[in-house]
Order: C-alpha cells, then sequence, then structure tokens
C-alpha cells in the first residue's frame, strides 16, 4: 500500500514537472533590425550682426552704436521676412584698457550690440547682410540653417515608420524561407537616431569690407541636414 502510494506520488511529480518544463520554452521567434536614412532641407535660417563702435568718450560710443544699430533693426523689418523674428543678442559698453609700461592705459570705450535674425526664409539672410554692410557694420557671424524643432519630429516619425516598414520585411522574408508566418511582435526599440547639421558658411570682417559696395545680396544656399534612424524589433513566428 505504501509503496504504491509511493510511486504514485513520483508520476504525479514528474507529471507536473514536465509540464513545467514544456511551459518554459521560450516561443519561436526572429529578431531583425531596419533603418532610414534622409536628407532633411533646412527649413528656417538665422545670422547675427553686431555693431562694434569705439570712441575716446564712452557716452559717445553708446550713442553712435545705438544709432546705428536702430537703423540696421529698421531696415532688418523692412525687408518683412517670411516668420521673421528679431532679437538682441548682445549689449556690451566697456572701456578698453591696455598693458603698457607695467602700467594698465585706457584706450577709450567702445559698444557693442548684437542683432539675431531668424526666419523660415534663409534664402533671403544674404538681404540682412547687405543691408548690414550698406550700414558700415562688419562683424556678421553665426550665419545658420537649421531644421525646426515641428519639421524634424516630423521627419523623424516618418524616418521610423520608414525602418519598422524595413524590419517587417526582413522577418517575412526570413519566416518564408523557414515555413513560418510571422506573428505579434515581442519587443520593439529604437536603436538610436542622430541628425547632422548641414555646414555652415562663415562670414568675416574682410569679406564684409569687400562686400561694403556690392550691387546686390549675396545667395545663402541652406545645404541638408543627414537625418539616421535604427529600430530593432523582434517578433513571434507561427
Amino acid at each position: 500500500m505504501t509503496r504504491r502510494m509511493y510511486g504514485g506520488f513520483l508520476a504525479t511529480v514528474f507529471f507536473a514537472s514536465g509540464a513545467v518544463a514544456f511551459s518554459a520554452e521560450p516561443p519561436r521567434s526572429v529578431s531583425v533590425s531596419g533603418s532610414c536614412v534622409r536628407n532633411v532641407v533646412p527649413d528656417r535660417g538665422s545670422v547675427t550682426v553686431v555693431v562694434d563702435v569705439k570712441d575716446p568718450d564712452a557716452k559717445r560710443a553708446q550713442v553712435a552704436a545705438t544709432r546705428q544699430y536702430e537703423a540696421l533693426r529698421s531696415k532688418v523689418n523692412a525687408l518683412k521676412l517670411s516668420d521673421g523674428e528679431i532679437s538682441t543678442s548682445e549689449y556690451v559698453s566697456e572701456e578698453i584698457r591696455e598693458w603698457e609700461k607695467n602700467r594698465m592705459v585706457s584706450r577709450g570705450y567702445h559698444t557693442r550690440i548684437g542683432l539675431r535674425v531668424e526666419t523660415s526664409d534663409h534664402g533671403r539672410l544674404g538681404e540682412v547682410i547687405d543691408a548690414a554692410s550698406r550700414e558700415g557694420i562688419k562683424d556678421v557671424g553665426e550665419l545658420r540653417n537649421f531644421v525646426s524643432t515641428k519639421k524634424m519630429l516630423e521627419e523623424k516619425m516618418a524616418c521610423l515608420k520608414e525602418a519598422s516598414e524595413q524590419a517587417r520585411a526582413k522577418a517575412d522574408a526570413l519566416a518564408k524561407a523557414l515555413g513560418a508566418k510571422v506573428g505579434d511582435v515581442l519587443t520593439v526599440a529604437e536603436a538610436g537616431t542622430s541628425d547632422a547639421p548641414p555646414p555652415q558658411p562663415r562670414f568675416g570682417a574682410a569679406m564684409m569690407a569687400a562686400d561694403a559696395t556690392m550691387k546686390a545680396a549675396p545667395t545663402i544656399e541652406p545645404g541638408k541636414t543627414e537625418l539616421s534612424t535604427n529600430v530593432q524589433v523582434t517578433f513571434m513566428l507561427r
């Protein structure tokens, strides 16, 4: 009696452990990757123009710089740039001091006022540069063409969709070759997204001096921003 019960207990334990082992087997699956690379044309551009006036008198330096700055700001507003935004990027008024014969000596004062101009019509930034040169302003820099946050998000979403569809196509091809079918998604992850800004042109004081008498504004080419996205997806197999 005792032996029969013991044998039955062993059989029950064996059957239960076998069921657990069977249920613990991982489902058949296939892991694939998908990628997308796009060249996105920037839809925004900006340039910073800095008025820099030096004078032996601090007040005169400030007045002259302010007058030149306001004249430029008025000309930029008159351009009526699409989605234009202008802002003061800096305002500095200080004494110029230099070390000479073991002591600091004053070389006068200078006032700097920066005007940053941003627009969706980046091809017309050359007109801003032209307006600055006609006002005798030679410090032009930080010329940038870039993709707005809204457009970049739209492009990233479209690129993720393209990468995901590529991953699904790979999974279908592998499953078909193995005589199976693709089932539900087990896991999905974005492996990494990067966007490299386009090369930015540079304008220096020497160029601006040469352009002071030019007849037309320079053409600003936006270049392109490269956007790349990768996804990793694991599908069940049926």
